[in-house]
């Protein structure tokens, strides 16, 4: 493994917890505005 390789993984990981992070964001914004929705209804 060569440092081409390395550099590859390594930015293959980056762009991997980049998206997983933005889809963590999503879930959480969806949760709380669920939320705000649930305590409007009552």
């Amino acid at each position: 493994m060569n440092d081409r390789d390395i550099d590859r993984v390594l930015s293959d990981l980056a762009a991997e917890s980049l998206w997983y992070s933005h889809v963590y964001e999503v879930r959480s914004a969806v949760i709380s505005s669920a939320a705000v929705i649930s305590m409007s209804d009552v």
